[in-house]
């Protein structure tokens, strides 16, 4: 039996103080004793125990976090795991602080059928991370759900990968087959990206109209095929998030609508970018950043439950990626990569840099190692509650993976599940300590994309640890 003392937290009661049990065996949770502070581990004393651990009183117990949407790029034709391997993003998601991990399937090879999921369920099983990946299943242009309980993904509209549709006929073509199916969507609509490719920004070439298009006919589509549905990286407030609340009363319980939004849509905007040209290539991500407006009410649909998921989309693009339009002055800065061509650039010619740093590129950030500062961050800038970061980042996810545990996991025992510090829960814990400080570096990161937005910063927050069932991390 291991034995964790200190604050806790969950969605749905203020903290507490008490010492979290777990089976060094099963990893499940085998009881929570209320325990004063400094009156140690009482209540587990008729346990044997493998360790005891008080956490400092500034820290913070959370139900192991949770990232619904990451891209690891791994698949069997390795062509992209220099950019990430599941190995690679297991140690991401542990210096992030998180706990379990949704995989996207628009990998060179995508994720489309049963053969090519035992491929992945068997690489992941044979790295032993304690970690917990999940797959989910792309769904591409005439294909069929595959047997068991599976959740799925559609791309309405382009981004990486080729795994997308062009219109509102050839997605129900192939949706009419998935009747009752839990899927995430990309919702951009092909049509209005297309006539927008020429536009100067990436706001305006993935402008706010490609999400709004696509969200009428989608709605319309999610209630006739009573599909369990989650909008990805949802982008924009206002009328959309009107529209959806409606259509959520409209058709529950028959199917459903969950809302993801990324760190990115709530800590930038595009106002950002106009003002600091400097951002853009690091900033752009599909859908793109909009108004500040849009992610002020983002913010607050995610604090009053409109919005249920915290999920980063961590898109693992190297530095030389994301200013790959930088290399075309590689004659001019010959022992220069394209990261110090950018900088230098900027210096020698202000108005070609900031014409170039415009340019489409590469869409997509990283994220996944920060994942516990983005936490803090919503805490000190935008007054969220411990109970407001357990409900989005821990409880929420954790309730639309459960129903997916046997099916991705059949031979491991989660007990009730993930997302709850409770007696039979799985034994997975997040702890932050506010009372430590973080200064970020690009040392710190531990995914192979080897960046972050945050580097250089200071944070009033660390990660403390990471407690996995019968597995104890410490950063």
């Amino acid at each position: 039996m291991a034995s964790y003392e200190g604050w806790i937290a969950n969605h749905n009661a203020p903290n507490f103080y008490g010492t979290v049990c777990i089976d060094d065996q099963t990893g499940i949770i085998e009881k929570i004793i209320l325990t004063p502070p400094n009156q140690g581990d009482k209540g587990c004393q008729e346990l044997p125990k493998k360790r005891h651990i008080k956490f400092p009183k500034g820290a913070i117990i959370y139900p192991g976090f949770i990232d619904l949407h990451t891209h690891a790029r791994e698949d069997k034709t390795q062509q992209e795991t220099y950019k990430e391997n599941y190995q690679s993003i297991s140690k991401a998601a542990l210096h992030g602080g998180v706990a379990a991990i949704g995989v996207m399937p628009n990998t060179p090879c995508p994720l489309t059928n049963q053969k090519e999921l035992t491929w992945h369920r068997k690489k992941i099983d044979s790295l032993k991370s304690p970690i917990s990946i999940f797959n989910y299943i792309a769904i591409a242009p005439d294909s069929k759900p595959i047997e068991g309980e599976h959740h799925y993904k559609l791309f309405v509209g382009p981004t990486i990968g080729s795994l997308f549709f062009t219109s509102a006929k050839e997605i129900e073509n192939t949706l009419q087959h998935y009747q009752g199916q839990t899927i995430s969507f990309h919702v951009e609509d092909y049509q209005v990206i297309n006539d927008n490719q020429q536009q100067l920004t990436h706001q305006l070439r993935r402008p706010a109209k490609a999400v709004l298009t696509a969200l009428d006919y989608m709605l319309e589509l999610v209630e006739k095929y009573k599909i369990n549905a989650t909008f990805c990286h949802w982008p924009i407030a206002g009328e959309s998030l009107a529209k959806i609340a409606l259509y959520q009363k409209k058709i529950y319980p028959a199917s459903t609508i969950k809302l993801e939004v990324t760190p990115t849509h709530l800590l930038f905007d595009a106002d950002m970018i106009s003002q600091n040209a400097s951002l853009a290539p690091y900033l752009q991500l599909n859908p793109a950043l909009q108004t500040p407006a849009d992610r002020q009410g983002l913010i607050k649909a995610l604090k009053n439950g409109l919005i249920d998921f915290l999920a980063t989309d961590h898109a693992p693009h190297l530095i030389a990626e994301k200013l790959k339009n930088f290399s075309k002055f590689k004659q001019r800065y010959p022992k220069l990569d394209n990261e110090q061509i950018f900088r230098q650039l900027k210096k020698d010619d202000f108005a070609l840099w900031k014409s170039v740093a415009s340019l489409d590129g590469t869409s997509g950030v990283s994220w996944l190692d920060t994942f516990y500062l983005v936490v803090y961050m919503l805490k000190e800038r935008h007054n969220f509650s411990d109970q407001d970061i357990a409900r989005i980042a821990a409880y929420n996810p954790g309730q639309h993976l459960n129903k997916f545990l046997k099916s991705q996991y059949p031979t491991k025992d989660f007990g009730k599940g993930l997302g709850k510090v409770a007696t039979g829960y799985y034994g997975c814990l997040s702890v932050i300590n506010y009372d430590k400080s973080t200064t970020l570096s690009r040392e710190n990161i531990f995914s192979k994309s080897g960046w972050s937005l945050l580097e250089g910063k200071k944070f009033n927050a660390s990660l403390e640890a990471v407690v996995l069932g019968n597995y104890l991390f410490y950063p």
